[in-house]
C-alpha cells in the first residue's frame, strides 16, 4: 500500500495491519514508507509502488494498492484521471478520499449533522486547518 499523506494514511493503514496481525488475521498489510522530500502529488506515489513491484513482485494473492486524496485546491482532475487509468492498467487498486482522508477518518466519529452550518462549510472547504482542529478535539476527549 503506497499513500499520498505522510502522517495521518499510513499511521492509520498501520494501526489496521498490526491489529490484523495480533489477531492472526490472514489479511497482509504492508505500508510502504512515506516518500523522502515533498513527493506527495499522486505520480509519487505510482512511481513508489511501481518500484516496489518491480523490486519485490507480487504473489498470485497479493494485490496492490495507492491511497491518495482528491485535494481540488491541489490536483488537477486531468492528474487523477491519468492516475487512475495507470493504475487500472498495472491492475492496482485505487482508493481516493474525496476530498480527504482526514475528513473521511473524522466521519466514522463525528455527527455531521450537529455540527453548526460554519462548522459545516469549515470541514467541507477541506482547509486542513479545521480538519486538523477537529480531530485533536476527538482525538483529545477523555
Amino acid at each position: 500500500m503506497a499513500c499520498e499523506g505522510a502522517a495521518t494514511e499510513p499511521v492509520y493503514f498501520q494501526g489496521v495491519a498490526d491489529k490484523s496481525d495480533a489477531l492472526g488475521s490472514r489479511l497482509k498489510l504492508k505500508v510502504l514508507p512515506p516518500r523522502e522530500g515533498n513527493l506527495n502529488a499522486p505520480r509519487y506515489v505510482l512511481q513508489q509502488m511501481n518500484t516496489y513491484k518491480k523490486e519485490f513482485g507480487i504473489g498470485t494473492h497479493d494485490e496492490l494498492c495507492l491511497v491518495i486524496d482528491r485535494d481540488q485546491q491541489a490536483w488537477e482532475e486531468k492528474a487523477i484521471s491519468e492516475i487512475a487509468k495507470a493504475c487500472d492498467q498495472k491492475q492496482y487498486l485505487l482508493a481516493l478520499s474525496n476530498p480527504a482522508f482526514d475528513l473521511w477518518l473524522l466521519l466514522h466519529h463525528l455527527d455531521v449533522y450537529a455540527l453548526t452550518q460554519d462548522e459545516q462549510e469549515q470541514l467541507y472547504a477541506n482547509k486542513k486547518s479545521a480538519l486538523k482542529r477537529k480531530i485533536k478535539e476527538y482525538v483529545t476527549r477523555g
